[in-house]
């Protein structure tokens, strides 16, 4: 589970008051400096921390990941602050991941 006081950090951490719109930039795994708050995070990953990355939204405080699932499937996921998946699905590329997953996280905020 996904605690609030996790998604406050890492919003804090990549100062999401100069960024334009509720949503940060994408943070890879070994970006995030807090073991704590890593491991919280990372208990979404379901295939590789090397390549599993997180962005935060300010309004809903949900956040987006993607990860790879293997060559040539991308994995992204909307992840609730209780930990819930809200929506999920598999791209064949990282970019097309990301885009889908920003365009979840936008839309579950609204």
């Amino acid at each position: 589970m996904v605690h609030r006081r996790v998604l406050f950090y890492l919003g804090a951490m990549f100062n999401l008051s100069l960024l334009p719109g509720p949503l940060s930039r994408w943070c890879a795994f070994s970006e995030i400096p807090s073991a704590a708050e890593a491991a919280e995070v990372a208990a979404n990953c379901l295939f590789s921390l090397a390549t599993f990355e997180v962005a935060f939204n300010s309004r809903a405080m949900n956040f987006a990941l993607t990860e790879q699932e293997h060559s040539r499937v991308w994995r992204w996921a909307i992840v609730s602050p209780d930990g819930v998946i809200l929506g999920e699905g598999r791209e064949p590329t990282q970019a097309r991941a990301k885009g889908f997953a920003e365009k979840a996280l936008e839309l579950v905020a609204a």
